[in-house]
């Protein structure tokens, strides 16, 4: 029976990564029985076309075209016996239940066996990684302590609550892929299509991609984040505003080495606090996914030492301080921010 692998994300757990991978080898896939479809002259590196189709969300650049129409007759003319599928945006299912209804008769009416595959990461890693990914997309203005608390209350992070339209439509095999360094051994993409049940693909001549969305460090994310306020304040919205100070921010970045030591915001008590929060539905998505203690799987996470490296005021020298300020008026400017107005507002 052919099947349908269906990989729901999470967010923030290497997905744009295992795309990227899977894009660029997809006619080794194809030579290996595992068809990924793109629309034709796609160059979207996944399914977000799917899911959003279903939503009214804006399509980014570069998130495709294919619909759930085309993609039913390209699974049709074709021979593979697997059909994958990669988008973050499927796990939203829990609040538009259509995504995972259009899943469930896709498979219904081709016959397909249906597999969902999930990374799991413990929240306050994912949490510290949503905030640096919308900080330095310049779509964040809280300070991270501030972005954490909103967080707790965040559906997505209930693992429960995202799973179950999921678990409803009786999958043939729900798999859960803990994103842990013991579990993504010896590679990601390798423990991922393992645990998608594609073990014998043949990995070894395959294009090794970059590893996508690389963490900034905490220079980089203070910058961001007071362009990010100066931008809120100002109204200034627009994409092209946005890039262009990405643009500067990116280059100051690479010239000062401002991403050597990724960004951190959690120390042990924030974890702690964190840990406890989702200590219920953690422990009984494991139990439903693994029949094992969530403590005991990310025991590694849950005991290693974190060290937060914030850059403020009681952190950095005042030559960084002076460097960080620099870039952030720079940056505004490519903006088009009116800097006779800013005073020293930049500076905090």
């Amino acid at each position: 029976m052919r099947r349908l692998i269906v990989h729901i994300g999470n967010p923030k757990t290497g997905s744009t990564s295992i795309q990227d991978f899977l894009f660029h080898n997809r006619t080794a896939l194809a030579d290996q029985g595992i068809l990924f479809p793109i629309a034709d002259g796609e160059t979207s590196q996944a399914h977000a076309a799917l899911p959003k189709s279903l939503t009214g969300g804006r399509l980014g650049p570069g998130q495709g075209q294919l619909t759930f129409p085309e993609l039913k007759r390209r699974i049709a003319a074709s021979h593979a016996p697997d059909i994958l599928l990669s988008s973050e945006f499927f796990i939203l299912a829990h609040e538009h239940p259509a995504i995972s209804a259009a899943v469930g008769q896709l498979a219904a009416e081709l016959d397909l066996a249906l597999t969902i595959v999930l990374c799991v990461r413990p929240q306050p890693g994912w949490i510290n990684s949503a905030y640096t990914q919308a900080v330095k997309q310049l779509r964040m203005a809280l300070p991270f302590r501030e972005f954490l608390d909103r967080s707790l209350e965040f559906k997505i992070y209930d693992l429960m609550r995202c799973s179950d339209p999921w678990i409803n439509l009786k999958p043939d095999h729900f798999v859960a892929l803990p994103f842990t360094r013991s579990h993504l051994t010896p590679s990601l993409e390798a423990a991922f299509l393992s645990a998608a049940g594609l073990d014998h693909v043949a990995i070894e001549q395959m294009v090794k991609t970059r590893t996508a969305n690389r963490s900034p460090g905490s220079f980089t994310i203070e910058a961001s984040r007071r362009v990010a306020v100066q931008m809120k304040r100002h109204k200034i919205a627009d994409d092209a505003a946005r890039s262009a100070a990405q643009r500067v921010i990116a280059s100051w970045t690479k010239a000062h080495g401002w991403d050597a030591l990724p960004f951190n915001g959690i120390r042990k008590p924030l974890r702690d606090v964190v840990w406890a929060h989702f200590a219920s539905t953690n422990a009984a998505f494991a139990r439903r996914a693994w029949g094992k203690s969530w403590d005991e799987l990310f025991a590694d996470e849950r005991d290693e030492a974190v060290a937060p490296n914030l850059a403020n005021r009681e952190t950095c020298s005042p030559a960084d301080l002076r460097a960080i300020n620099l870039c952030v008026r720079e940056a505004c400017a490519a903006a088009g921010l009116d800097l006779a107005g800013l005073g020293d507002s930049t500076t905090g």
